[in-house]
């Protein structure tokens, strides 16, 4: 398949999901044949024996397809849901083990392997390994630690309560177990049925989200499961199940259908575009219903099994009920120590800042009321500094905001070194840091922010861009009595000191602030606001299409580093990365049905798409410097005279643009679409250089792909945002 590197052209590259399309139709018309011919095969005029045969034979077929389908989707997918497929892999290669052992012993010996089996063995093993596959087909995102251990406990209690109760209504009556009988073939007889239920129940109570088709297809599957087990689990112990007998062939059409389902689940899987399986963020789950109706049941079920125990004649069923309500009642108590645990470390992270792990400016205020409180009741002094870190913008943009978040968690992990055990130290905006020094003044303020600066001005986090600080310092009773006053005049101090140069730590005086030059105020503030209208901009872009997220960041990103490497100007390179942040922008005059279409353009729609550059100058002509506006008018030109909007060739185009031209196309390249798979780095390395002479620069495509060889440029993806 010839790769296309040119990010706009890439929008009409063939989907691999409309192949997955018609796989999937030839694989459910297969599946419906083989089930017709196997079903046939049960009624066929031939010896038992020959049907038992020929049927365990065909039951290899789904089975060895469903292995096969998940381990194709489990390399096609990637964490939860990778783990997901290749756990049902594995758990399809125990069946058809068994499976085989059956094969062989109904054509050596013309009957089922007896219960207790190896053949049972090997689908005890295949039954257990779908606890997790249902544990993770309910879990709305990853989940890790107490909250996979809580899901643990609810599946644990909602199979001991249908333990009990088909002990009750179905074991029992239906006298399944049989006394004298084998451990092993009575234990199989149990945990069929009750497994295969249990999932079924557990699944349909706590999946959440939306029902996509291949979870529709696996539930299916289970239901067929546990129809057939239930049938093998009466039919045994009553004779009715038979090698050839048209009861064995109908409860063997329930195993031959529940493995055709998962295989067409997989293949289903395969051929949805990413955004179907696109989960929720943990930030908004909400408490779940069925947990709590669980732990309720289970309250009310301990004293109706205590009650059943006492009541049922039968000494077996008596001592299983009994212990199942025990379980049950343990279960719920280690259950609710889970949700207290989990609770109190919730209530801990709400007072957390989860990027870099220091307090959040919630609990900013209430220390800080609660200090001055102390202080002003003492007699004693407090301060507060503000910690503000020089031209962050401008290193996110040079360096990715990746880079941004390492930093601000190094510099979280310096100050809380470098400060007293009983100091607290808070984030409370995007790059500013707040220090309460409870019993400290101005004076001893000012030491301790200067062990600080100091430390902090040679990082160890791999970036050798050096890291200049902004401090600002109010303390009571000197400056104020007040804890919002204090607030605003530690933040005053650090506003002052990074207008006036940065790289220092002030004290808070109010002649001194107010003597800021207002001129020069004028001048920060327009520079301040032309960063976030540069940001916001781009946020507008990216937000437009769900698959294409980040990508000006990453555009920008890539282009502040490939500026870099080809020797341009540090004031040039910083312009480069803007331009990439906007490169993009004319897309907001794009409709959405072109925009977003998930199949190939129509000729008309892909010269809607080529009209973006020119829009964009327009939208940015009254906001943004006339520097970067013919680098966002020329980043599709190519090399060779082919691109547009203007046909530029060679070093018709402009350098920067050039530069944008690489980076775009490769954030293109390897970002996943809804109608196909992104591209590894090195393919994408590749597929620039094969355009190197024609696309693009000859030299600039050899030494990105130099970078990328290096490893100084990998994909990023939403990681970038984060």
């Amino acid at each position: 398949m010839e790769l296309i590197a040119d990010a706009a052209t890439i929008e009409n590259h063939p989907t691999v999901y409309e192949k997955a399309a018609r796989w999937r139709t030839r694989a459910w018309l297969a599946a419906a044949v083989f089930l017709g011919i196997f079903i046939s095969v049960q009624f066929a005029p031939w010896p038992p024996e020959v049907r038992a045969q020929v049927s365990a034979i065909m039951f290899l077929v789904p089975i060895g397809a469903a292995i096969a389908s998940a381990l194709f989707t489990a390399r096609a997918t990637k964490g939860k849901e990778h783990r997901l497929w290749r756990n049902i892999a594995v758990a399809m290669s125990f069946f058809f083990v068994g499976m085989l052992y059956r094969t062989y012993h109904v054509i050596a010996f013309n009957k089922h392997p007896g219960a207790g089996s190896f053949e049972d063995l090997m689908f005890a093993l295949g039954f257990l390994l779908f606890v997790p596959i249902v544990i993770l087909l309910t879990e709305p995102f990853e989940v890790v630690g107490l909250r996979k251990l809580r899901n643990m406990l609810d599946f644990a209690t909602m199979l001991v309560l249908i333990l009990a109760v088909a002990f009750l209504v179905l074991f029992a009556p239906l006298e399944i177990i049989k006394k004298g009988g084998s451990l092993g073939g009575n234990v199989v007889m149990v945990l069929y049925p009750v497994i295969s239920i249990a999932f079924v129940v557990y699944l349909l109570a706590f999946k959440r989200g939306r029902w996509h088709g291949p979870v529709l297809l696996i539930l299916t599957a289970l239901i067929a499961a546990a129809l057939g087990v239930i049938g093998t689990a009466v039919g045994i112990p009553w004779n009715y199940y038979e090698a050839g007998n048209a009861y064995a062939g109908a409860v063997d059409s329930m195993w031959v259908i529940t493995f055709s389902l998962f295989a067409l689940a997989a293949i289903t899987r395969i051929a949805e575009p990413p955004a179907a399986h696109r989960e929720p963020t943990p930030e908004l789950d909400l408490p779940h219903w069925p947990g709590i109706a669980s732990m309720i049941i289970g309250l009310l079920g301990v004293p109706i099994l205590i009650y059943m125990a006492t009541h049922t004649p039968d000494p077996l069923t008596q001592l299983v009920v009994s212990v199942s309500a025990a379980a049950v009642a343990m279960l719920i108590v280690a259950r609710s120590i889970v949700i207290t645990t989990e609770n109190k470390r919730l209530a801990e992270e709400s007072y957390l800042d989860p990027l870099t792990g220091l307090y959040n400016y919630r609990y900013f205020r209430e220390r800080l009321a609660r200090e001055v409180t102390h202080a002003l009741k003492d007699n004693d002094a407090v301060s507060l500094c503000v910690i503000d870190m020089d031209d962050f913008d401008g290193f996110n943009r040079a360096r990715g905001y990746a880079a941004g978040d390492n930093r601000l968690k190094w510099l979280s992990r310096v100050i809380k070194a470098n400060v007293r055990e009983y100091d607290s130290v808070f984030r409370i905006g995007g790059d500013d840091i707040a220090v309460i020094l409870p019993v400290t003044d101005a004076v001893q303020a000012y030491q301790d922010c200067l062990r600080i600066a100091r430390r902090a001005e040679s990082p160890d986090d791999g970036i050798s861009d050096r890291l200049r600080l902004s401090i600002g310092i109010a303390s009571i009773p000197l400056h104020t009595s007040s804890a919002d006053e204090l607030t605003r005049f530690a933040e005053g101090a650090a506003y002052w000191a990074k207008m006036s140069g940065g790289e220092r730590i002030v004290v808070f005086d109010p002649q001194t602030v107010e003597a800021l030059d207002s001129a020069e105020h004028m001048v920060k503030l327009e520079e301040l606001s032309h960063t976030r209208l540069v940001e916001s901009l781009a946020a507008a872009v990216d937000a437009r299409d769900s698959y294409t997220e980040h990508h000006s960041r990453n555009v920008a990103r890539l282009a502040a580093i490939l500026a870099d490497t080809a020797g341009c100007p540090d004031d040039c390179a910083s312009l480069i990365s803007a331009a990439g942040l906007l490169h993009d922008i004319g897309k907001i005059g794009i409709p959405d049905a072109i925009l977003t279409k998930p199949a190939v353009l129509e000729p008309d729609e892909y010269e809607r798409i080529k009209e973006h550059p020119v829009l964009g100058i327009q939208i940015l002509r009254a906001s943004v410097r006339e520097d970067i506006l013919p680098w966002v008018l020329a980043h599709h030109e190519w090399w060779d005279g082919n691109g547009y909007p203007n046909g530029l060739r060679g070093e018709e185009i402009p350098y920067e643009a050039r530069i944008l031209a690489v980076c775009d196309a490769f954030d293109a390249m390897t970002s996943d679409r809804p109608y196909r798979a992104s591209f590894s780095d090195n393919e994408a390395a590749e597929e620039i250089l094969r355009c190197a002479g024609s696309q693009f620069d000859p030299d600039l495509a050899r030494t990105f792909a130099g970078l990328i060889v290096e490893g100084k440029i990998r994909t990023e993806g939403d990681s970038a945002a984060k």
